[in-house]
């Protein structure tokens, strides 16, 4: 599954004029994005549990070489049956 725009709901902390603040996947999608490989019960308590993720640290992600590729701030773990991001 290919996630576009349109899957994720934008939270406008700082207003409408300004860039997104915080970004969530729409609630329709969640079973079969992020938990399409947990038990229904699972499903139900992390959909009850899950918040917005901070929509700066998603948008500012790049590499652009030098000292700072060779510490890595983050993780991305992407698993076999993973459908939240594209394969690449």
């Amino acid at each position: 599954m290919d996630q576009g725009k349109d899957d994720y709901e934008y939270i406008y902390g700082l207003g409408r004029d300004q860039p997104p603040t915080g970004v969530i996947v729409k609630p329709e999608l969640r079973r079969t994005v992020l938990y399409n490989m947990s038990p229904i019960q699972d499903y139900v308590l992390a959909s009850m549990l899950l918040r917005p993720a901070p929509a700066r640290a998603l948008i500012d992600v790049w590499f652009d070489g030098g000292a700072a590729t060779e510490s890595v701030p983050r993780v991305f773990v992407r698993t076999l049956h993973d459908q939240l991001m594209a394969k690449e």
